[in-house]
């Protein structure tokens, strides 16, 4: 058992105290408290009667559309760089596509590859951002690149030709900042046009591609207009997959603009709609159109879908082949009043010409690993 020793004190201050005793007797009121020596008055930091927020001002909580942009930047600084830089931005077990349907990756390592890949034959790369939409759990952003083909792309021998690139990427972020899924997007039958070895009998132009400076940046509201836009883009894909021509067209404006990867340019008016609209109908049967991810931000539509069917009329080069297609797109829809007035269509070229067989299987471009 532990006894705890008597607490002392040490022996000069013993024996002031008991001199003391000794002057005053046995009435201690005899000597006043100014004629006992006094330990000298603490000192006080002026400091700390200060408002507590003065001396450590509160630093401001960043917004989630701040935390989702700089993950973007960051994202399209390797994007130009070296894609090692990726690694601490992505979740060890993020899923990845490129042109959705032609790679795929469920892990960071082998996104990492297969970015790796996609772009290893081209050197001197240049990227910016050009359009830059922010969701509530995701960020698309369409994005411009130049680069000099210096390594074997696809059976092709280095050229040293320049080419532009025009793409979209479309990030997933989990709750704790890491991106969890990354779909990109790139016209390979254009890049293929663009150095020679265009895929034979396909429509493919090679697009003019300019850097921006900055890019543009949408933050979505979260507002009814916002999902009115998506349920007008919505009504306009269900008339297209009941054949209903005038449902189809019924959203765009008579003077609409759209864009697509493989062309330079625009194509313009409602009639060039409808001409799509019969290409579709007459080229697939059993066709049906599969969304996967909607977002309304400002005054855009954004979709993330498949159009499915059997190639069984003219598709485009393809002539009723009966092969099965899957085509992988994301159409970027600007609306006003109600109406599409300019729309974005970012798909693969390649991937149709693969999947009816119109690119010869035995080629170097189909037997690729970027296309199944």
């Amino acid at each position: 058992m532990h006894t705890r020793e008597p607490r002392t004190l040490p022996f000069t201050k013993r024996a002031v105290l008991l001199l003391t005793v000794l002057a005053c007797g046995p009435a201690l009121g005899a000597c006043g408290s100014s004629d006992i020596e006094q330990p000298p008055a603490a000192s006080v930091d002026p400091r700390l009667y200060q408002d507590a927020g003065a001396r450590a001002p509160a630093v401001a909580e960043k917004s989630h559309a701040e935390k989702e942009r700089e993950a973007v930047d960051a994202v399209n600084r390797a994007m130009g760089g070296d894609f090692k830089a990726l690694t601490p931005l992505f979740d060890p077990d993020a899923d990845f596509s490129f042109s959705p349907g032609m790679v795929d990756a469920s892990d960071r390592d082998g996104m990492l590859k297969a970015l790796g890949d996609a772009f290893a034959a081209f050197s001197d790369r240049k990227y910016a951002a050009r359009d830059i939409w922010l969701a509530e759990d995701a960020a698309i952003v369409a994005w411009d690149m130049q680069a000099m083909q210096s390594g074997d792309y696809m059976g092709i021998k280095p050229t040293g030709k320049q080419v532009g690139i025009k793409g979209l990427t479309i990030l997933w972020f989990q709750a704790n900042g890491l991106i969890k899924d990354m779909h990109l997007y790139m016209d390979v039958g254009a890049v293929l046009a663009q150095l020679g070895a265009a895929p034979k009998g396909a429509d493919v132009s090679a697009p003019s591609v300019t850097l921006a400076t900055s890019p543009e940046v949408f933050v979505a509201a979260g507002n009814d207009q916002e999902q009115k836009n998506i349920a007008i883009l919505n009504a306009s894909y269900d008339a297209l997959e009941a054949k209903n021509e005038a449902g189809f067209l019924a959203p765009f404006a008579d003077d609409v603009e759209v864009f697509r990867l493989d062309h330079d340019g625009p194509v313009r008016g409602k009639e060039e709609r409808r001409k799509y609209f019969k290409t579709i109908t007459h080229g697939l049967s059993q066709f049906s159109q599969d969304p996967k991810y909607a977002w309304g931000v400002g005054p855009f539509a954004i979709e993330e879908y498949v159009l499915k069917g059997i190639n069984s009329g003219p598709l485009g080069p393809a002539q009723a082949t009966g092969h099965s297609v899957n085509l992988h797109l994301v159409d970027v829809n600007e609306m006003k009043d109600g109406k599409i007035v300019r729309k974005w269509s970012f798909g693969n070229s390649l991937e149709l010409l693969a999947q009816t067989g119109v690119v010869d299987r035995a080629s170097p471009a189909a037997t690729s690993p970027l296309v199944h």
